[in-house]
C-alpha cells in the first residue's frame, strides 16, 4: 500500500512537470502572437496609448509580457524556472501549480514513512542511513512547503505575477471611456485582476471538477481577464450600440464634414475630412 501511494504521489508531480516541458519548448515555440484585440478594459502606457512591442510589432494584450529568454511576447509570463528549466505562462499555469503543490505533499508523504521506519526494530541496523535521510527529505519538504505557500498566495490570493510586481505602477483605460486609471498592482485592493480567493482560483483552473486536469489550459489563456467590480462600475451605464455609433459618425460627417478615424500608429483619435456626405 505504501508503495502504491509512493507511486501515486510520484507521478502526481512528474506529469505536470512534463506538461510544462512541453508547453514552453514545444506549445510556446509555436505560439503565433497576433495584434490584441481591443477590449473594454485594456492596459495601456502612461499617455493612454495602446501598448506596442517594437520587437514582435504587434499591440500587446492585457498581462502580456515580452520574454527576453523566448525572444517575443507571451500571454501572462511570469518567470523562467531555473529548477525546471523552462518558462511559465499562460498556457501551464495550471500545471505549474499543481507541480508546486503535489512536491510537499509528496516530501511530506516519505518524512512519515521515514519516521514509521525508524520505529521498525528490522531497521535498528541501518538507523544512521535512516536518520540521514530523514533529515534531508524533511529538509526538502520544509523549503518547498515555504515556496509552495507563497506561490500560490501570490497567484491565488493577489493574482499579480512576477514581472508585474517588477513593475507594478500600471495604467488601464475603458474603451468607452478617456480616463486613465493609474493602479499599483503589488496591492491588493488596487489590482484590478484580483477577484479573491475564489474568482482567481477560477480564472487559474477553471470549474472545480477541471482542477487536476493540468492538460486543459486556464481559462484566461485567450487573454479575456475579467476585470474587479469596482472598476466595472465606472462603465457607463448604458454603453452606445455600435450601429448608433456609426449613424452618429456618419451624420457629424454630414454636418460637418468631418468623421472620427482611430490612428492605429498612435491610438489616438484624430479628424480626417470626410470620404462622403450623407
Amino acid at each position: 500500500m505504501i508503495l502504491v501511494l509512493e507511486y501515486v504521489l510520484l507521478l502526481g508531480w512528474l506529469l505536470p512537470l512534463s506538461w510544462c516541458y512541453w508547453s514552453w519548448y514545444h506549445v510556446a515555440p509555436r505560439f503565433a502572437l497576433l495584434d490584441a484585440p481591443a477590449r473594454s478594459f485594456m492596459q495601456v502606457t502612461e499617455n493612454g496609448h495602446r501598448r506596442f512591442c517594437d520587437i514582435c510589432e504587434v499591440f500587446k494584450d492585457n498581462r502580456t509580457v515580452h520574454s527576453s529568454e523566448f525572444g517575443k511576447c507571451i500571454p501572462m509570463y511570469d518567470h523562467f524556472c531555473g529548477f525546471m528549466q523552462g518558462g511559465v505562462w499562460a498556457h501551464n499555469f495550471k500545471a505549474y501549480l499543481l507541480f508546486v503543490l503535489l512536491i510537499p505533499v509528496h516530501g511530506l508523504f516519505c518524512v512519515v514513512v521515514s519516521a514509521w521506519t525508524l520505529s521498525q526494530p528490522q531497521y535498528r541496523l541501518i538507523l544512521g542511513c535512516q536518520i540521514v535521510a530523514l533529515v534531508l527529505i524533511g529538509l526538502v519538504f520544509f523549503v518547498s512547503a515555504i515556496f509552495a505557500y507563497f506561490l500560490w498566495k501570490q497567484f491565488l490570493g493577489r493574482n499579480v505575477l512576477y514581472t508585474e510586481e517588477c513593475a507594478p505602477i500600471r495604467y488601464y483605460k475603458f474603451e468607452s471611456s478617456d480616463m486613465i486609471i493609474r493602479r499599483d498592482v503589488s496591492k491588493p485592493t488596487e489590482n484590478p485582476w484580483n477577484l479573491g480567493l475564489r474568482g482567481n482560483f477560477a480564472q487559474y483552473f477553471g470549474p472545480w471538477y477541471k482542477t487536476l486536469l493540468f492538460w486543459v489550459p486556464s481559462p484566461v489563456v485567450d487573454g479575456n481577464h475579467p476585470v474587479r467590480a469596482d472598476l466595472t462600475s465606472l462603465v457607463p451605464a448604458r454603453p452606445i450600440a455600435l450601429d448608433e455609433a456609426r449613424w452618429n459618425r456618419r451624420r457629424h460627417a454630414a454636418t460637418t464634414g468631418f468623421e472620427g478615424h482611430e490612428d492605429l500608429e498612435n491610438s489616438t483619435v484624430v479628424r480626417r475630412q470626410a470620404a462622403h456626405t450623407f
